[in-house]
């Protein structure tokens, strides 16, 4: 089983480790981290999960189409070339069911990212939790020195949004 989770990892002096963040050494999670330039865990949920959507409207469309059990008139050329026409019973199209399989999938790994496998599976445990609170009791556990380096970060990240956003008021063009 490929680890989801760098809390999981039993990995000893892993140069990517990163508390609460998903393990890089995953080849499907690299991706997406480097996709959504993040390691964090619900930011990658939340952002996969607007691609999952999409995946289930096309599924739901290609439902409509496969029309199993309706009838549908096809052509073909027999053995002397000449052009037939029959009626036949639509049945499943493999093509519908692999965008079935890949949202089934796509799904669990969302469920494993967010609640990852714990390393003894019978003391499996699935929370939901608060990421604001989790992250602020985080930045409260750490040394005081450290915790300033990480409020100084997060401060001029914000600072950084802000100067990004447009002022309201009045264009001067």
């Amino acid at each position: 089983m490929q680890k989801v989770n760098c809390d999981e990892c039993n990995k000893k002096d892993c140069p990517q480790k990163l508390k609460g963040s998903v393990c890089v050494l995953n080849k499907e999670l690299k991706g997406l981290a480097l996709t959504y330039e993040s390691r964090d865990p619900i930011v990658i949920a939340r952002r996969f999960i607007t691609v999952l959507e999409s995946e289930i409207s096309r599924y739901e469309e290609a439902k409509k189409h496969e029309g199993i059990g309706q009838k549908e008139q096809i052509s073909y050329l027999n053995s002397e070339g000449q052009v037939e026409t029959k009626w036949v019973t639509k049945g499943l199209d493999s093509r519908v069911s692999v965008l079935a399989f890949n949202i089934l999938k796509a799904g669990k790994l969302i469920n494993d990212i967010v609640n990852p496998p714990k390393l003894n599976p019978l003391w499996q445990q699935n929370n939901q939790y608060n990421i604001h609170l989790g992250a602020a009791n985080e930045i409260r556990l750490l040394p005081e020195d450290q915790k300033q380096d990480v409020v100084k970060f997060i401060d001029d990240k914000l600072d950084a949004a802000r100067e990004n956003q447009e002022l309201p008021g009045p264009s001067h063009a």
